[in-house]
């Protein structure tokens, strides 16, 4: 267990959005409010497994997967709203 708190502390001082969410929930805690729990959807759940599951490998694959769904499209011509 202490290996993995290192490791999630590396990803916090590393990662500038997980840094600003544990900011965010530090100033404004979690409260009692009752709420309904809703499951993730599955593509979601996959692309969150293969990007922080796989390490750099995982991450590599996942944009290499993605260029290559997006040069099938329009020509192969990427336009900055889809990065």
């Amino acid at each position: 267990m202490p290996e993995e708190h290192e490791q999630i502390a590396a990803h916090l001082a590393a990662c500038d959005f997980c840094g600003a969410e544990l900011q965010l929930l530090v100033r404004h805690p979690p409260t009692d409010v009752a709420y309904v729990k809703t499951q993730i959807p599955d593509h979601l759940r996959l692309l969150a497994e293969e990007l922080l599951g796989s390490g750099i490998r995982g991450r590599q694959r996942t944009g290499i997967a993605i260029y290559e769904k997006d040069t099938s499209i329009d020509g192969g011509q990427l336009a900055l709203i889809d990065a």
